[in-house]
Order: structure tokens, then sequence, then C-alpha cells
């Protein structure tokens, strides 16, 4: 790396800026999982030995020594540059030198793509190095960045690709980036179409062992930025990272020509190499754990872009409800390679209340929509479920949601998540309020309470009133659910009017309050629609709030009720013994109104169980227990503060089994 380097924070756009291509998202592959198991820490090491003189390498046949890659010494670098090309030719790969002048030389090595020969994807790094000097190791800078480009060369040169790859060493990058910018300045002026430039710099120095490395990134870098990222989350999950501009590596060289290029470099410049350009970045310095995994990471991007491994998945959870007939779950696929046929068609997985997974197939594929059909299941049922596809040759799979595994056919490893459902009878019940008549005094606000001690989430909410007054358009009614939410129902309607006598307010109404006239006897919708409470816990007061707006205007609030059709979430969700014997019970207090409640549970033999809470569609919203539990009945003290008031399940799972009931939080 040059001498000439500059830190500038990167714009907040590198965190956020998104591909919008159709295929954006990088699938995982088998394949390259199973490749980049070959760079190993020997063969790391072997290499970068070589280039930095620590141990013979065999040229042409003959023994020699690479002390020095530094451009003053011409004769003993192109020792390097033999030994690099020697190589390509050895794994494969068409090779050529590119002689820009008297003492320049790159070395590109290739392989044409079977799909698109034009394109190409460059994996780069430069091969001179510093000091001027006979004895000019150049371990970490920048023996290790050309040990990826070699390493990708061998693992990758057996296996076709769409797109054509480009393995590169540049020379004179130490000096201003002279061998790069060649490269790039010619493939401006022939119109090289280059889709993409993963160069390397310093991947080999970690003293503090923490796996964090730097990208190197522009505007118009920020496709190829996110890609990367994405293999690195795939196949390299130990390294993470932050972000610089700095222009100051062969990456530059491509900027400059408008070509998406981002350089991968260790920890810049927090974790910088102690012995930069001197005689002291020997291949004892190097981290070789870390190293290893900056390699396979490079493999794997190129790769991954390379042979095209692209897949996105598209599809709208199945809602919770009180159906219990067949759901339809429809995924879309979006994928430049050609989908599995036959038995390795997209699949959905689903499981019951915890039990075993089961798989179906598509009943129908209309395009690019694969429409699936999961069992009707009774009352009070937890179904949860992941999609997978793979591609016709074994290459890519993509799960739903990500991280499953298995291929032909796919999606036999579930991943660590799954979309949830519950199936939850609805119940109706009319209940009005015990505290009425209430007079409504002039220029006031009177509040009157109706408590619902039921469990349920809403379905709908209807409201009737009856009011004594002589001109209804002094007031304004309200609806206070018990979470505080607070929707009008009328407000200041009715002209001179008197009363309203069995008012029902009902979203389904056809004529609203506004244009009706008292004294509104019959269905009207609301001024504020009562579907915001809609999955709402239905547990606590509902509380009528009617204002007296303008002085010598009385009158009675003579009966309210209140008719909630609601999701049962108790309704066919038993305490059971199952199996193993593993009973779960009702959590106490219940409601939950100090951040804090009890859950006991019972097991007859000692058990790996997992306690965790769910929303009322199903989406698990924190893990409240995990790990092995003695026979015996425990306790489980629960933390719940920081989650909002509704209605909740917790589900106890252990193995094949589990259980569920509701619990209601009121903050």
């Amino acid at each position: 790396m040059t001498s000439m380097y500059r830190v500038i924070v990167l714009l907040l756009c590198i965190l956020i800026c998104r591909s919008t291509s159709l295929y954006s998202q990088i699938a995982y592959s088998p394949v390259i999982d199973s490749l980049i198991g070959l760079c190993t820490e020997s063969t790391v090491s072997s290499t970068v030995r070589q280039l930095s003189g620590d141990s013979a390498v065999m040229i042409e046949g003959s023994e020699q020594w690479i002390t020095t890659r530094n451009f003053q010494y011409n004769s003993v670098q192109n020792l390097a540059a033999a030994f690099i090309k020697q190589q390509f030719e050895a794994y494969g790969l068409e090779a050529r030198y590119q002689d820009y002048s008297a003492t320049g030389r790159n070395i590109i090595g290739w392989k044409t793509g079977v799909k698109y020969p034009d394109k190409k994807y460059i994996i780069c790094a430069h091969y001179d190095n510093m000091p001027t000097a006979l004895i000019a190791p150049g371990a970490d800078d920048n023996a290790s960045g050309v040990v990826a480009v070699m390493e990708a060369a061998r693992i990758l040169a057996p296996y076709t690709s769409e797109y054509t790859l480009e393995f590169a060493a540049w020379d004179e990058e130490e000096i201003g980036l002279v061998g790069s910018a060649a490269y790039a300045d010619s493939a401006a002026m022939a119109g090289m179409q280059i889709m993409g430039v993963l160069n390397f710099d310093m991947i080999s120095w970690d003293s503090n062992g923490d796996f964090r490395m730097t990208i190197g990134t522009n505007s118009g870098s920020q496709s190829l930025t996110n890609d990367y990222e994405s293999v690195m989350g795939i196949y390299t999950p130990a390294i993470n990272w932050n972000y610089t501009d700095i222009t100051a590596s062969d990456h530059a060289s491509f900027w400059n020509q408008g070509y998406p290029a981002i350089l991968g470099i260790e920890e810049y410049p927090d974790d910088f190499n102690a012995y930069y350009h001197t005689p002291q970045d020997l291949f004892d310095n190097l981290n070789i754990p870390y190293f290893q995994k900056m390699v396979q990471a490079a493999i794997a991007g190129l790769a991954s872009l390379g042979w095209n491994c692209r897949m996105n998945l598209q599809h709208q959870q199945v809602a919770s409800g009180v159906n219990t007939t067949d759901q339809i779950a429809v995924l879309k696929v979006q994928t430049p390679r050609q989908v599995a046929s036959g038995g390795n068609l997209p699949r959905l997985y689903y499981q019951v209340n915890g039990g075993m997974f089961q798989y179906l197939n598509p009943y129908s594929v209309n395009g690019t929509n694969y429409s699936f059909l999961i069992p009707g299941q009774p009352y009070g049922t937890v179904v949860s479920y992941y999609m997978a596809v793979q591609d016709e040759d074994g290459i890519i799979l993509e799960t739903l949601p990500s991280g499953g595994r298995g291929i032909n056919p796919p999606g036999t490893i579930a991943p660590a998540s799954f979309y949830s459902y519950f199936v939850a009878p609805n119940q109706v019940q009319t209940i009005c309020s015990s505290s009425t008549p209430k007079i409504i005094p002039d220029q006031s606000i009177i509040y009157d309470s109706i408590p619902l001690y039921f469990e349920g989430g809403v379905k709908d909410i209807d409201i009737e009133i009856d009011v004594s007054h002589t001109r209804v358009k002094t007031l304004n009614i309200s609806l206070i659910g018990p979470d505080g939410t607070k929707i009008d129902l009328s407000s200041g309607n009715g002209g001179s009017g008197s009363n309203f006598t069995n008012t029902l307010f009902d979203d389904e109404a056809t004529q609203s309050i506004t244009v009706g006239t008292p004294p509104y006897t019959g269905r009207f919708r609301p001024e504020e629609s009562l579907s915001s409470f809609d999955t709402k816990s239905v547990y606590g007061n509902w509380v009528l709030e009617i204002q007296d707006s303008v002085v010598s205007q009385v009158g009675t609030l003579n009966s309210w009720c209140i008719t909630v059709d609601y999701y049962d979430l108790n309704a066919g969700v038993k305490e059971m013994e199952i199996p193993s014997n593993l009973v779960l019970g009702q959590n106490f207090p219940n409601p939950v109104v100090t951040g804090f409640t009890k859950i006991p549970i019972r097991t007859k033999g000692t058990q790996v169980i997992e306690l965790a809470l769910y929303d009322i569609l199903g989406r698990k919203v924190k893990v409240l227990s995990s790990g092995e539990y003695e026979a015996g009945t425990h306790i489980v003290e629960c933390d719940l503060n920081g989650i909002s008031s509704g209605t909740y399940f917790y589900r106890i799972s252990g193995g094949v089994e589990s259980s569920a009931k509701a619990l209601m939080i009121q903050n």
C-alpha cells in the first residue's frame, strides 16, 4: 500500500444504499461453501512465504528466492512475476504479461465466461513492495493480497463461470498505482465491460484478534459493496467491518474510470501493520487464522459474482386469525438461474405446535409465483413455516427466512427463525355499563368505564349509546381503549337537534354520523375508525368520554354498550401433558402490569426447553428462557419491560412437543 494515504469518514449512504437489481440478493451456495474449505491456513501460509522470501520457489524447474519485489530491483521482482504467471497457467488459466513500460509488468490470468464472455469480474492485488532494498519481504504489504488472487485462481479455475473471471497482479502500486492505472485506462478506452473489481491490499495483520477489516468504497460501488457484505455474512461471519473511501490502492484506478470497485484491507487505520514498509514485514508477524478467513471471503465473493449466485424471494406472511381452513402461501422467486424442477421444486416446510416439519410442493406455478396450500388446523394451533428454493444445477439455495441449508431437495435443514401464524377462534360479547345513567354537566367532561375481563385481540368493535341532550352539536364523544388509544365517535354534529337514541357506531355502516340527523337512531360510521383498536388487547377498561363544550346545554348519558368481536387466544390452547411430560402453567400475575411475571413449567425428566413470547401475529418477540431443566416444577421469572401493551402468548417447546398460553401486558 502506498504511503500517500488519507482517512475520510464515509458518507452515511454507504450504510443505507441498496442495489435496485431484481436479483440483488446474493444466495448461499453449498458448492462455494465446500470450495472455500480448500483454502486452509497451510495453503495461504505456503504461498505467502514463497512470495515474501521466507521459503524457496521453483520457477521453470529452478529453485529461486524472491527476496524483494521492489521495482528498482527488477531482475528479482521479475521472479515474482514469473512465479505468479507460472501458477496461473498451472491452475489451468490462460495468462499473459502486460508490459506497459520498461520496468512495469502486470500479470493477468483469466477464465472466459460461458454466458457473458464480454463481461468480467476482476480480483486483484499489487505484487510490488517496499522498502527499496534487496531484502524487502512485504509479507502483509502485499504478498497477502496476491495470495487471495492466487488462491482464488487455484480453487475456481476448474469450474465454469457465467461471467469472465480475471485474476490480476499489479506492478508499481507503491509509486502511484501505475500498473492498475495502465490497465484501467486501457480498459476504458476499449469499452471493456468490467462489472466489479475486488482489490485486496494488506489482509493478514490483526494484532488484537478481533477479526475486523475495512471496506474501501464509493457511491458508485455500493451495489458491489452490498454484495460483498452479503458474502461475508454467509461464508465468513467471524469477520466484521467498517468503511473508508481511501484512494491509496489500486481500486482507485478503476474508480477514476467509472468502474465499481472495492478495497479489502485489514482494519484501517486503527489496527494498521506496525511493520509497514520495513524489512520486518515478515511472515512470522501475520495472523494466519484471520488471513485465511479474509482469503476465503475473497474467493467466495468472486465466485458468487462470477457464477451469478443471486436469488430474491418475496412472500406476504400468512396472517393469524380465526380461519381453520387451508391457508394459501405464495412465494415469488426472482433469479437469473433456472429454478429447479421435479423432485427439487421449491418447497414449503411447516410444523404444527412445534412438532416435526413436513414439506409441501407447490400446488400451482404461475410464472415466478409458487403457491402452497398449508393444511387447515384447529383452533389454538400455532403453525410455523419456511420456504426453500434451489436452482436446477444445485449451485445456489435460498430460504425464507434466510439461513436454511440442504440441497437436492432444497431446505432440508431449517433456518433459525420461521414465519408463524396462530389459528384463533373469534368470540362476540356485548357488555353494557353498570354505572349509568350519568349526568353530563354544563361545560364539563364525564367518563364512564366498561371493564372487559376476558383475554383476546380485537377483531371488530361496535359502540351503542343513548344520550339525552338538548343540543347534541355541543357534544364531543370519544372512546378510549385500555392502552390509551382514543378515537372520536362524534364531535360537533347534529345542528340544533337533540339526543342520541339507540345510536350504534359501526365501521361497516353505510352512513356517516357526520351526515346523519338527531336522534341518530340506527347504525352510523363514527368520525374516526374503530379499526384503530384492531388486534389490540381486549382486556381492561374501555372508557366513554363525553365533553359538553358550550354553556347552557345539559344532558344525561342514559346507557352505553360495547360489542367486541375478538380472537380468543385461550380457546383450543389447553394445558396438556405431552409425551415428554412437559407442562406449561398460567403466568401470574396476569395481566402483567409491573413489567414482570412468573411462568410455571414442569418436567418429569431432564429436558432442553425454550420458553418464548409471541405477538398476536405469531412473531417471536423475546426468548424468556432456554436451556436444560431437571425434573420438577420450575417458576421462571420473566422480564417483560419495554414490551408494549397488548395480547401475547407464550410457548414452551422441547424436542418436537410444545404448549402455549395467552397473557396480557398493560403498561
